[in-house]
């Protein structure tokens, strides 16, 4: 990479969690603002509600009679996107598997313009999480595991104590496959952690599987203290 001049930050690895809303939220905002003879002005009225899972962000409007005009919806769009793909409210991204609809608005002929739909979009979805609760989920890695079979039980128990969830075993002569599933922020560093379980005999293989929402009973929940102050704070 430095031969080819790219500039790359070094640092330990970092999981990416995910959050969603788990209720329907109806918010009416106005932005309003006037500067001189200028003036801005744009009103939305969304209703927020949780996606099916992996369907990811979705938009519509379902107004009528030109409440607001087609020119301005890609602000709308934008304004809502700018939130979602942003990671404004915590240190992970915002929201996932999430359905807004435009039901109502208002506009301006000379103070309205893409731009203050934006703003006022932007605002709207904001307050709407602030009015829900956000679940947060956490990446589920499949992990594999060859190790010698007098091995295996060690192994077996250290995924456990990750929080792993073991699928099952398959034997290959004297080896022994583990399939299991485990949360990957369980599995930093977990090569070292092997080598010295099974005195170096034992190899694995770690890939995505799927995210799981964290428990309300998690012992000791990723963000969530510094999500709920930041949520009180962050503003449109």
């Amino acid at each position: 990479m430095k031969r080819f001049h790219i500039d790359v930050e070094i640092g330990p690895l970092q999981v990416v969690y995910r959050m969603t809303i788990t209720n329907s939220v109806e918010v009416d905002y106005t932005h309003k603002k006037r500067t001189g003879t200028t003036g801005e002005f744009a009103r939305v009225k969304l209703i927020t509600s949780p996606n099916e899972a992996g369907n990811g962000f979705q938009f519509k409007s379902t107004t009528v009679n030109n409440i607001v005009p087609d020119t301005y919806i890609p602000g709308i769009e934008k304004g809502l996107l700018s939130v979602i793909e942003s990671g404004s409210l915590t240190d992970v991204p915002v929201v996932m598997d999430i359905n807004v609809v435009l039901v109502d608005g208002a506009f301006h002929d000379i103070d309205s313009s893409e731009l203050t739909f934006e703003i006022a979009s932007r605002a709207a979805l904001l307050e709407a999480l602030r009015m829900t609760y956000m679940a947060l989920f956490e990446p589920v890695m499949k992990v594999e595991v060859v190790a010698p079979k007098d091995h295996a039980l060690t192994i077996i128990e250290d995924l456990k104590s990750r929080s792993g969830r073991i699928r099952g075993q398959v034997s290959r002569g004297d080896d022994v496959l583990i399939d299991a599933m485990v949360p990957l922020s369980k599995m930093l560093g977990y090569a070292d952690t092997l080598d010295a379980l099974a005195s170096d005999s034992a190899t694995h293989a770690i890939q995505f599987d799927h995210y799981l929402q964290v428990s309300l009973e998690h012992p000791d929940p990723p963000f969530r203290p510094a999500a709920a102050m930041r949520l009180v704070s962050v503003g449109p």
